[in-house]
């Protein structure tokens, strides 16, 4: 039979506990433990009354005990309850030594707490090797954790008010040396709830955390006496509390779109209540930027405004409450001096989440409906402003219509006056615009000579002339006045290559103004529905560039829609099919555009003779290009080939019914063979290169020919 050991530390604790046992702790008992105690308590590193109270502990936990309190030990002792209490130093001396810890704590009821043995230690007495001695040293983040598990006490109403009071009192006075402890004592003497709050803040701060004071309308600021809630409430949502005041605190962002309110210690808190200690936080502090806020602002928003549990009037309630709140955020103050209707406020508020949250545009219909209900007749109102494309939103620049065929699948974008607003220099970023290939800078263009008729080069003039910027602005100011339309729209028609697209360009450079280059053949999408999206896209991309330009300082731009046949031919019956409806809807959303354009649009086109009359009364500038003559032809030869003799020329231009296109392709021709051949090619040579240049023989009209 194996035999117990009876000198190892295991049954040394389990020889104290069970002399102990019942006995009152009478003297004769303990004077015969004397010896085994002193033992036990240098095995411990600890006084000897601790040391036979770890021995009882010991042996109750392993009999069973999931925890062990000051009862069970006056039970196990048979001594009486009252008189137990007299030893709860012993305990907390045992627990400063970390060889018990509380595995439930009872902030008002201390003699209920329960203890337990750490495995580690248990291991130690069994085994009889020395016990790990810790030390554990009082921190800021040990004294402000304490505070805050009797703040969490108060809350799970473990105790009452004034047992609260008096806990947190002797917990201050005995750690009244700790830095965060003194200087919000010494600031809040007489305020107990300041002190409360700072309390939680600050430990939330040193745990890295959120401070979090409230989170629904069920649970706020529990950690405060409840006679003093509602009015801290009020005070801090209306920034006007003794805290902020103080400027030790500040109203943080919104957490997870929901309704939870956040306070983050400032840098000067931090300062004034940490001391010398700051420095080692100081860089942690949160430091939200502006736009961080706001978007955070607008989630919370969102939130609301998509809960289908919310009624429709007390959605906008609610989020006219969250505006109050962040007036002092710049955004939110523009957009209340700019939109007089909370309503359309928040509509905007809701689009704007959707796009930069998900980065796609907001159906009509579904944002409608969180906000008014499907149906109602506010609902039926604002639809019909939009569909009309009458409505504020859309007249201010803040968002843009995108129709469709079926009026539930209309959508609405995010004009750029919004994200400029929200995203200050940055809105670039955000923007859907047109790439910077269809952007043509003005000092992108070489400059070219152009020749034209007569006739012709009149109505360039002209036209060039009205749109520089000093005639433009006059002319659009007396336009106005008389209530006609300011935009200038002009058709370059004629055959191909006669010089038309040249012609805007030479236009553009010589006023200073871009070129926001439209391929039409990019627009006309196979899907359904697409087209007609792309050219409302455009014309919402090309007011953008404008505004983007008159912020900048810079001429608006010129929309030009090059080779723009297929857009301005003649509308198609409607019994010709889908892609005939297609075509015509793009027509008719064109038309509409051209008659509420401000700023500058050129079409050109070949195939004039196909224009639909619709089109023709609302170019104000229409200008021919006709063929070149003789003499024209003569001087592109000379612009082209300057080594060219005259009279080559002539004969070149008698002989060849070319246009400036041509030319300019027997002129590279000519520089190729120069680099080739290393000599420049002759007369006949040119003549050669011409016969070859013409894939059909027909009397084609060509252009007006151009020269650099």
């Amino acid at each position: 039979m194996f035999k117990a050991n009876e000198k190892s530390m295991l049954n040394l604790f389990i020889s104290i506990a069970e002399t102990l046992e019942k006995s009152r702790l009478e003297a004769q008992t303990l004077a015969g433990l004397a010896g085994k105690i002193k033992q036990a308590a240098d095995f411990l590193g600890c006084d000897e009354e601790s040391a036979a109270f770890f021995a009882i502990m010991f042996v109750l936990q392993n009999q069973g005990k999931e925890e062990v309190n000051l009862h069970d030990i006056a039970e196990f002792l048979d001594y009486s309850f009252i008189h137990i209490l007299e030893f709860r130093g012993v305990i907390s001396a045992l627990e400063d030594a970390c060889l018990i810890y509380v595995k439930n704590r009872f902030a008002d009821r201390t003699e209920s707490n329960g203890y337990r043995i750490s495995g580690s230690v248990m291991t130690d007495v069994i085994d009889g090797t020395p016990v790990v001695h810790l030390q554990e040293e009082e921190t800021t983040e040990t004294v402000l954790a304490g505070l805050y598990s009797i703040e969490s006490s108060y809350s799970k109403n473990e105790m009452n008010e004034t047992e609260y009071k008096r806990e947190l009192v002797r917990y201050e006075t005995k750690h009244a040396e700790c830095v965060v402890v003194k200087n919000i004592c010494a600031l809040f003497k007489d305020d107990f709830e300041s002190r409360i709050l700072l309390y939680a803040i600050c430990h939330w701060f040193m745990m890295g955390r959120l401070a979090v004071l409230w989170a629904t309308d069920e649970k706020k600021l529990d950690i405060l006496p409840k006679t003093k809630k509602a009015a801290r409430m009020k005070s801090l949502s209306d920034e006007t509390d003794i805290l902020m005041k103080e400027g030790l605190i500040k109203r943080g962002v919104i957490i997870d779109g929901g309704f939870r309110e956040r306070y983050d210690i400032t840098k000067e808190g931090l300062k004034r209540i940490f001391g010398d200690e700051a420095e080692n936080y100081i860089g942690t502090v949160a430091e939200e930027t502006e736009l961080e806020q706001t978007l955070h602002v607008l989630r919370k928003i969102a939130a609301i405004f998509e809960d289908e549990s919310i009624l429709c009037i007390s959605k906008q309630m609610k989020i006219d409450r969250i505006e109050q709140r962040n007036r002092k955020l710049p955004f939110f103050a523009h957009m209340q001096k700019s939109i007089s209707v909370s309503e359309h406020r928040s509509f905007l508020y809701a689009c704007i989440h959707d796009r930069v949250t998900f980065g796609g545009d907001s159906n009509l219909n579904a944002t409608l409906s969180d906000l008014y209900g499907q149906g109602s007749k506010e609902f039926n109102a604002e639809f019909r402003l939009f569909q009309e494309e009458k409505h504020p939103l859309l007249e201010a620049g803040f968002l843009e219509l995108i129709k469709d065929e079926q009026a539930n699948n209309a959508e609405v974008e995010v004009g750029d006056r919004a994200l400029d607003l929200l995203f200050g220099e940055s809105a670039d970023l955000y923007k859907r615009k047109s790439t910077a290939k269809n952007i043509i800078e003005p000092e992108n263009l070489p400059k070219k000579t152009l020749y034209y008729a007569a006739e012709v080069q009149e109505q360039i003039d002209m036209l060039a002339s009205s749109l520089t910027q000093e005639h433009l602005c006059a002319m659009q100011k007396r336009l106005a006045e008389k209530a006609l339309p300011k935009g200038i729209v002009a058709l370059l028609y004629g055959a191909p290559g006669t010089g038309k697209t040249e012609s805007v360009y030479q236009i553009a450079k010589r006023t200073n103004r871009k070129i926001f280059h439209v391929d039409i053949a990019e627009s006309k999408s196979c899907w359904f529905g697409e087209s007609e999206k792309k050219i409302k896209k455009i014309f919402s991309d090309y007011r953008a560039l404008c505004r983007s330009c008159t912020t900048h300082n810079e001429n608006i731009p010129i929309l030009l829609f090059n080779e723009a046949d297929a857009l301005i031919s003649k509308r198609k019956s409607v019994e010709s099919g889908a892609v005939a409806q297609t075509e015509n809807a793009m027509q008719n959303i064109l038309l509409e555009e051209i008659e509420k354009l401000d700023g500058i649009l050129i079409a050109t086109t070949n195939l004039f003779e196909n224009m639909d009359k619709a089109f023709e009364r609302r170019f104000l500038f229409k200008v021919k290009f006709e063929k070149p003559t003789v003499a024209a032809r003569s001087k592109i030869w000379k612009s082209k080939l300057d080594w060219l003799p005259d009279a080559d020329a002539q004969r070149l231009a008698e002989q060849f019914d070319f246009s400036g296109g041509e030319i300019d392709n027997i002129a590279r021709k000519c520089e190729i063979s120069q680099i080739i051949h290393g000599t420049t090619a002759d007369t006949a040579e040119i003549a050669d290169l011409c016969k070859k240049e013409r894939l059909l023989t027909s009397d084609t009209a060509k252009h007006i020919g151009f020269g650099a």
